[in-house]
């Protein structure tokens, strides 16, 4: 439970609430419960849970943590990118508690040599007495972070490195369309609102028409409706054209590489030195 994970942690919390995080395999914002300690920032799915996600504060590697207000909504939102592991989390609050957010953050931001770490794999229980994490053999009082390559696609994608890596598996077994499209979607979303019908045709003739070396194998109710989205478009209707016209097709992609692709790439050593 989440009480018996912050037993374990025993640290002093500096700030906890809500905040709203933009999700990592489709680009949606959920709101959060978040809880800021001293080289963390933890966030649940509700208060009283174990944490779903845990960011690493800390200045350990040049430019190791930062933070900055993030182009389409600078007033709310904030992008916290550190890298240890290379990451970046996009965050968004009212104006006024962002700025506490990023005051507070900017606070709980350590040093290496006051780094506090978290390992998520607990100690062997002690004889006769509750599972504690482990210690640092030296006299400060920290706990140790296991250095672990991604344990799924979606760890995988966090970072510039593993994409590049998949991406290289992915063309030596012609099937790098399926990466090349979810990592399009990704940046159709967040394109502005004047650029969607633009960028709705470049992605339908490079993805979704037969002739396209990238075209995509989707199920056909998902290409029909792509289809159905662009002759509207072409008779002058650009309603269909949405933020989320594309989702269920990427939805569908990202499950594809998980169960297909990144299986065998798991067995590779280009994966193991990741």
């Amino acid at each position: 439970s989440g009480k018996n994970f912050f037993d374990r942690l025993l640290l002093p919390v500096i700030k906890e609430g809500y905040l709203s995080k933009r999700g990592r395999e489709i680009v949606s914002w959920r709101v959060r419960y978040c809880i800021l300690m001293p080289g963390l920032l933890l966030y649940f799915r509700a208060k009283g849970e174990d944490p779903v996600g845990i960011i690493y504060l800390c200045n350990k590697v040049k430019n190791g943590c930062r933070l900055k207000p993030a182009l389409l909504s600078p007033q709310t939102d904030f992008k916290l990118a550190v890298s240890w592991p290379d990451r970046a989390y996009l965050f968004s609050a009212s104006e006024e508690e962002k700025k506490q957010w990023v005051d507070d953050i900017m606070s709980a931001i350590i040093s290496h040599r006051d780094s506090i770490m978290i390992s998520p794999r607990k100690e062997p229980t002690p004889r006769g007495g509750a599972s504690q994490l482990s210690r640092a053999p030296d006299s400060r009082k920290s706990v140790i972070l296991s250095v672990e390559g991604p344990k799924g696609l979606e760890d995988l994608l966090e970072t510039d490195s593993g994409i590049q890596a998949f991406q290289d598996f992915l063309e030596s077994e012609w099937a790098s369309e399926n990466l090349l499209f979810w990592l399009d979607v990704n940046k159709y979303r967040t394109s502005p609102s004047s650029k969607y019908v633009e960028e709705f045709r470049r992605l339908y003739n490079l993805y979704f028409q037969a002739e396209s070396q990238y075209c995509i194998n989707l199920p056909h109710r998902l290409v029909q409706k792509i289809h159905t989205a662009y002759g509207a478009l072409e008779a002058g209707d650009e309603s269909q054209v949405t933020p989320e016209i594309f989702s269920e097709a990427q939805r569908d992609i990202y499950h594809l590489m998980q169960d297909d692709s990144f299986n065998r790439f798991k067995r590779t050593d280009r994966f193991k030195q990741l």
